[in-house]
Order: C-alpha cells, then sequence, then structure tokens
C-alpha cells in the first residue's frame, strides 16, 4: 500500500510510471527515474532548459518567480513547468519535452597505431617438475620465475588447477613487478587497456589491444553529471550544498564507464575480462569527483585540491565492474587546480614539445592555454564556461544530430547546414562562431556586440524579436539572442585575453607561434571564422593545426608506453602557471576583448 507522501509520475510518452516523495522536485524525480533532462545551471532555474508538459497543472506547486521569468505565459497556460522549480503534490503525467541525448563526433587521428613499452604485459612461464618437493612452494618458484609477487589471493587459488592441467606451463599478466592473473598456456585471452578522456561535457573511450598497439573501438557520451550542471563550478556547488551529492555524481561517471566499457566490448567482440588496464585523464576535479573525493577546495581559497600526483587504484574499488576483477586504474597527474591531465596529455601527442614557439589552446570549458617559448612554458585556465559547448545559450547544444553546425552567406542570404542533415533544432558552437562571423559581416550585430538594422539589403527577415529581446534568427527554432551574444563575447574574451598575458609574459608575437587547437569544438570550427570573432590571434592558416580529441590520443600513449607516463609526469614540473585573477593586466584586457574586431579579418 502506498504512502499517503507517495506521488505517482507517469510518464506520457511510454506509459512507465515512478514513485516519489510529496514535495519532492520533478527534476529530481525524472533523474532518479533514468531521465536526463537539458540543465546547464544544475536545477538552479537559470538555464530554463529543463522543460516538461504537465497535466494536470494543478499537480505541481504554483509557478515560481524563475518560471515567470523564463516562460512565456503561453508556455504556462499550456501546462510548460521547469521540472527543476516544480514540486510535486499530487499525482501527476509528464510529457518529456526534451532528453540529453548521446552523439557521435569524427575521431580520426586519436585512433591511430601506438608505440609500444607497456606497463602490462602477458608472459609465458614455465616451472619445472623437478624443482618441485624442494623448499620453495609453488606460488615462490613462480614469482621467482616471473620476477613478480602475486599480491592477490584469488591469483593464488588458480596455482593448484593450473599447475595440475598444465603441467605448470601457463601465462602469467603481469603489472609492473605485480601478478595480475594466470592462465593455461592455450588461452586465447587478448591484453586490453582502456584509455578515458573524463571530460566536463563528454565522456571519450577508447578500446586498445595493449599487445599490437591497435585500437579496436571507440565511444564517445554526453558526461551523465551534465544534469547536476555544465561546468566544474556547479558541480562543486552541488557537492558543497549536501555532501550526498558527491555519491550521486561518482555513481553517475561509473555508471557511464561501466556501459562505454561494455559498448565497446560488444563493438569489437571481445569480453569485458579481457581490460586489465584504464587510464584515464581529465580536470582535477572530474577525476577528484570519480575517485569519490569531495573537489570543493578546488572552488575555495586558496584552491587546493586534495591531489594532483598520479594516482594508481584498483579498478573494482571505484565500482568499475564491466573490466576483469584485477584491472588497475591510473589517474594521471595535473599541473594545477584548473590546468588538468588531459591537457598534460595534449601537449605530448600534439607536437607542441617539439616547437620552439608554439601555442596550445583547449576551446573547452574550462579554456586551457599552453604557450611554449623556447625551453620555457606558460600556463593558465580562463573562466571561458561552456558557451562555445552550446550551454547557456538558449537555442544552443552540443554537435549532435539537428544542430546547425555551419553558416555562411550566400547569394545574399544566410545558409546553414545541419549535422544528420535534417530540420535545425539547435545551433552547436561551431555554428555559433559561423553565425556571429557572418552577421558582422552582414552588419546584422556590430563590433560591441548589438543587434542593429542590417547595413545590406535583404537581411531584415534575420533580425525578430524573440521572448522581448533581438535576435538574429536562422529559422524558426534556431537563432542567437542579444544575451546569447553577451555570453559568447564573455567566453571568447576569456580566451582570448588568457592568450595575450601568456604572450606579453613570454615576449612572443602570435604570427612566430604554430597554434594548435584542441577539443572537440575546435574540431570543427571554421579557423578564419575564429579570427574574424576574435577568439584566436590572427595568423597564416599554416600555422594553425586544429588536433581532434588530444587529449584522448596522449591517454592512448600512456597506455601503450611507459616512457610517456614517465613524460608526463616530468612535464608537469616544467610549467609555470599563472592566475588570470590575481593578475593586474587581465581587467583592462578583459573589457578590451568583449568587443568583436572592427577589421574585416
Amino acid at each position: 500500500m502506498l504512502s499517503l507522501k507517495t506521488i505517482k509520475i507517469k510518464i506520457a510518452e511510454t506509459g512507465i510510471e515512478h514513485f516519489c516523495r510529496r514535495d519532492s522536485f520533478l527534476y529530481d524525480c525524472l533523474r532518479d527515474a533514468g531521465i536526463s533532462l537539458p540543465s546547464e545551471c544544475g536545477g538552479h532555474g537559470v538555464c530554463g532548459k529543463c522543460k516538461v508538459k504537465v497535466l494536470p497543472t494543478s499537480s505541481l506547486t504554483p509557478p515560481s518567480n524563475a518560471e515567470k521569468r523564463l516562460l512565456t505565459q503561453e508556455e504556462l497556460e499550456n501546462g510548460i513547468r521547469l521540472a527543476c522549480q516544480a514540486k510535486l503534490i499530487r499525482n501527476v503525467e509528464v510529457a518529456i519535452l526534451s532528453t540529453i541525448e548521446t552523439y557521435n563526433i569524427r575521431l580520426t587521428k586519436e585512433t591511430q597505431h601506438c608505440e609500444r613499452d607497456p606497463k602490462l604485459i602477458a608472459k609465458t612461464f614455465v616451472i619445472s617438475p623437478e624443482r618441485l618437493g624442494t623448499s620453495k612452494g609453488i606460488l615462490e618458484d613462480l614469482e621467482s620465475t616471473l620476477n613478480a609477487q602475486v599480491r592477490s589471493l584469488l591469483v593464488i587459488k588458480t596455482l593448484p588447477q593450473l599447475s595440475k592441467k598444465n603441467e605448470h606451463r601457463g601465462k602469467a599478466i603481469i603489472y609492473n613487478d605485480e601478478i595480475l592473473d594466470l592462465l593455461p598456456a592455450s588461452s586465447s585471452r587478448k591484453l586490453l587497456g582502456l584509455a578515458i578522456d573524463l571530460g566536463t561535457t563528454t565522456l571519450i573511450g577508447y578500446l586498445d589491444n595493449l599487445e599490437n598497439g591497435e585500437n579496436l573501438a571507440v565511444s564517445v557520451q554526453l558526461n551523465p553529471q551534465r544534469v547536476w550542471g555544465a561546468d566544474i563550478i556547479s558541480r562543486i556547488s552541488i557537492v558543497m550544498e549536501k555532501s550526498k551529492h558527491l555519491g550521486a555524481l561518482q555513481k553517475a561517471v561509473v555508471k557511464a564507464i561501466n556501459e562505454m566499457a561494455k559498448e565497446l566490448c560488444y563493438k569489437a567482440n571481445v569480453s569485458c575480462e579481457d581490460i586489465y588496464r584504464i587510464v584515464v585523464v581529465g580536470n582535477p576535479t572530474m577525476l577528484h569527483i570519480l575517485a569519490g573525493v569531495n573537489p570543493s577546495s578546488i572552488a575555495i581559497a586558496p584552491f587546493t585540491p586534495v591531489f594532483l600526483r598520479y594516482l594508481e587504484l584498483s579498478a573494482k574499488e571505484l565500482g568499475i565492474s564491466q573490466v576483469h576483477p584485477a584491472c588497475k586504474i591510473s589517474l594521471m597527474p595535473h599541473v594545477s587546480s584548473y590546468i588538468g591531465s588531459d591537457v598534460l596529455a595534449g601537449l605530448i601527442s600534439s607536437g607542441f614539445l617539439r616547437e620552439m614557439r608554439a601555442l596550445y589552446v583547449d576551446l573547452g570549458t574550462n579554456g586551457e592555454i599552453v604557450l611554449k617559448a623556447g625551453k620555457q612554458i606558460f600556463a593558465t585556465s580562463t573562466a571561458a564556461g561552456p558557451a562555445f559547448e552550446g550551454a547557456t545559450i538558449k537555442r544552443g547544444s552540443v554537435a549532435w544530430q539537428g544542430a546547425v553546425d555551419h553558416v555562411w552567406i550566400e547569394n545574399g542570404m544566410l545558409r546553414y547546414s545541419v549535422i544528420g542533415e535534417r530540420e535545425a533544432e539547435t545551433i552547436c558552437g561551431s555554428g555559433i562562431v559561423d553565425l556571429i562571423a557572418a552577421a558582422l559581416k552582414s552588419g546584422l550585430i556590430d563590433p560591441r556586440g548589438r543587434i542593429v538594422p542590417p547595413r545590406r539589403d535583404g537581411f531584415e527577415a534575420f533580425v525578430r524579436e524573440v521572448d522581448g529581446e533581438r535576435a538574429v534568427r536562422l529559422s524558426e527554432k534556431v537563432y542567437l539572442t542579444q544575451s546569447d551574444i553577451r555570453k559568447i563575447q564573455l567566453a571568447k574574451a576569456a580566451i582570448s585575453t588568457g592568450i595575450r598575458i601568456l604572450m606579453e609574459e613570454s615576449g612572443v608575437s602570435s604570427d612566430t607561434l604554430k597554434i594548435y587547437i584542441a577539443g572537440i569544438f575546435g574540431t570543427r570550427i571554421n579557423i578564419h571564422n575564429a579570427f574574424k570573432i576574435g577568439l584566436l590571434p590572427s595568423t597564416s592558416g599554416e600555422n594553425i593545426v586544429q588536433l581532434g580529441n588530444a587529449a584522448g590520443l596522449g591517454a592512448r600513449m600512456i597506455l601503450h608506453n611507459r616512457n610517456h607516463e614517465r613524460l608526463i609526469n616530468e612535464l608537469r614540473s616544467c610549467i609555470t602557471t599563472l592566475e588570470l585573477s590575481t593578475d593586474s593586466r587581465f581587467s583592462d584586457a578583459f573589457i578590451e576583448n568583449m568587443s568583436f574586431p572592427s577589421e574585416n579579418i
């Protein structure tokens, strides 16, 4: 019998019913039911993207001030609510208007063959019968033969059967000096490893054969933690509000890794039990959460994380189950609180270190920038935020099906392409950069970022009013409002100011730099348009290298070669970090970089 405090939620699309406590927020109930609604603000009533339709409307608490601000009167009258603001009063039927989707990206360079010198190897062994019966046991003799130690009772228990069936012949799986597994000599088990780029927005996994350096499969998912907020500060804030949220965040990413491992093994037609090692790169906050370590100190002065160094753990103790029980997981080291192992991995995989003068820009949520001038390396991170990944933009999204990814001017009109060649539903980062560049060129936007009456004939139709503010509109569903453009100006000013200060600090100019652009957004971006809006310093196109997922390739290189693991540990101590928030040059440069370039680059 249901308690009077229990509310029934029926999902209109499926008819499936879920139960939740009265006075719970609808957003939390849907999340617990496995339904991930878009929410860049982490359920704080700021982004307005967690819209649902409810029936009857009296089933929920009255609209909050945030809902009255973010929803139109017509939407409210039609039962549209923000799930993060509405609490349950009585049984309700909910229509889900949009969910977080998985999406596909182009991955090519990152799957190349890797040079091998792995820490994880398979080694055959023979224990001579003549040596049995001495003062040594089978275990000690095996350890002496392999020059490695057994540290697991499960491995020891395999010895009697193994020696009986195979006349003391077999194959050992060895990690450093530890014997992880013992197999019959005839075993066909493969030696596999998993390299993971754990990003704030995306989770990318690579399943590799450690015996030949080959990539077997790739998987890309949105980070499920996005439902708690699109950036790391939102997620830290959630943990600071209630410590129990740390467990929920960790559980979400561990579940995603387990699902990813299962999917990769299915694609490659191999067993999950063949995975003996995982290498993870990411920013410090993401790796703290994965390890179940509270990251709150990263957001509080003096911004000191719990750990920056390399950590080697058991996958089992983190709850990662779709691997071999003895699987090791290596969390790569970081430079500082906001410059993570994903940046270091990108540096070793990109060719950056071979240049005399080079700039590395990760166009992600945290906007990490590294500059090399001779033997000196400087680095900083910028509060770019997730705007270029579509978050906080009203019709923005990541690069998934239905997103506008490119915009151009053709025959006096704004034209665009859509991922999946379907109706345009949203606009992703590369499309946003193109649209702003086209709007500047056509006079729809002035250098200060204001939407103005167009200078060119025929462009009047692209300026409309949406929800009480001006917007540059591509279609009925896709547009950039004035407030959206301001958010892009803030993001691009943060990145361009960081680059400028690093160049001033090192005494180099942009025309002498080889510029490496990392990140999924950086793969799709039109470089000329990035120059035009002032996101990147203008230089010759020959000096630009668009890397794609450099962090993922770096993680794979570390997985296959112990020298790259040693290099990443050495590199972190060679980098001088600059803290922009305390740099006297930042404020003036940031304000100056808010404007778009007035010249047509």
